[in-house]
Order: C-alpha cells, then sequence, then structure tokens
C-alpha cells in the first residue's frame, strides 16, 4: 500500500488526506467519487498481484452515502 501514490484521494480531515483505514485482514477504501473509487480498487489489485494476493470480489462490499459525488 505504501507503493500506491493515493496522496490526492479520499477526503481531507484536519489537514491530512485519508484514503484507507485498516484492519487485520480488511481494508476501507474511502473516496469521493465512483470514478476516484474504480481508480482506487484498480491500482490495489495491480499492487495485490505483484505480491501474489487476490481480492475476493464474493466478500467486497460497496457502501455510498449521500456526499459522494458520481463523476
Amino acid at each position: 500500500m505504501k507503493d500506491l501514490n493515493w496522496d490526492d484521494k479520499g477526503y481531507l480531515v484536519d489537514g491530512k488526506r485519508i484514503s484507507t483505514l485498516r484492519f487485520a485482514d480488511d481494508i476501507i477504501i474511502i473516496f469521493t467519487s465512483t470514478a476516484e473509487v474504480e481508480e482506487m480498487l484498480n491500482e490495489l489489485n495491480v499492487a495485490g498481484m505483484k505480491i501474489e494476493l487476490d481480492m475476493n470480489m464474493s466478500k467486497t462490499q460497496f457502501m455510498v452515502n449521500g456526499v459522494t459525488r458520481d463523476s
């Protein structure tokens, strides 16, 4: 994850850009638009494949609130 260039993605909170929350085996991706999350998921998938990690799409869930822009 440290190799992903997500400095301009996510939400600005107290002057710091927040784009992920990470737990033991889960990642929450924070995004501002559907176009942004699509790009972030593709980048995460490519980075994971380099170290032989696969996304389990049957367990992947999306939650969107009214603040998210649809671009």
